[in-house]
């Protein structure tokens, strides 16, 4: 037996014409999307808001660095003057006890010579490393000061060129030229050094630093 296969029905000329359009236009609408997409991306992108700053050219160029190294030596020397009072006081201790025992020392006498020897260098062994902890302190302590200072300087020269983020050029892999504000923090501090020379005068003028916004006077002690 053989079955009637019934012709498939046509569809309409306007469903066609309907389902063409909407085939097209998929594709079209995805694409319109996803160029959105990245057009609100490369809008919201904050690159165009972020400036470099290298600390180590604005400290050397402010005489920041060199006021810095002062301070440190002066300290430096102070500890050294310190230990060697500490290095005389038990040298003096070692020969008065040597001197009450006399020349010819016994074994116990010699053995607490040597213990108290023993004693000493450990003290200045510990007096060294307590100067040094010092230093290391002192100069992060000093460096914390400057960044503080020169902090407001930075961030206004950035809103000034349009922009909100400050970073160092240590934490930047590359950046162009027209990023780097390090030049205009120069110029700005030294030109609020050149407004305050009427003021202060008490330091050598490769020394001074002078009056900063948000940190006042940049004075290491």
């Amino acid at each position: 037996m053989q079955r009637n296969l019934k012709p498939a029905r046509a569809l309409p000329p306007l469903t066609w014409i309907a389902l063409i359009y909407l085939l097209a236009a998929l594709p079209g609408c995805r694409q319109s999307n996803t160029a959105q997409a990245r057009l609100e991306s490369d809008a919201a992108s904050p690159l165009d808001l972020i400036a470099v700053i290298d600390l180590n050219v604005v400290a050397q160029e402010i005489g920041a660095r060199d006021k810095i190294n002062f301070a440190l030596q002066q300290r430096e020397n102070e500890l050294i003057d310190e230990l060697d009072q500490l290095k005389s006081d038990l040298n003096q201790q070692r020969q008065s006890i040597q001197a009450e025992y006399g020349q010819d020392l016994n074994q116990q006498q010699q053995s607490e010579l040597d213990r108290l020897l023993t004693e000493h260098q450990q003290k200045i062994g510990l007096q060294v490393q307590a100067a040094q902890s010092q230093l290391v302190t002192q100069q992060a302590q000093l460096k914390v000061k400057l960044l503080a200072e020169i902090r407001p300087v930075a961030y206004q020269i950035a809103q000034e060129n349009g922009m909100q983020i400050v970073l160092t050029s240590s934490q930047v892999y590359a950046a162009g030229p027209n990023v780097d504000i390090t030049q205009q923090v120069i110029q700005r501090i030294k030109q609020i050094n050149a407004g305050s020379d009427s003021t202060s005068r008490s330091e050598p003028p490769t020394m001074r630093v002078a009056e900063m916004p948000g940190g006042g006077d940049f004075m290491p002690r």
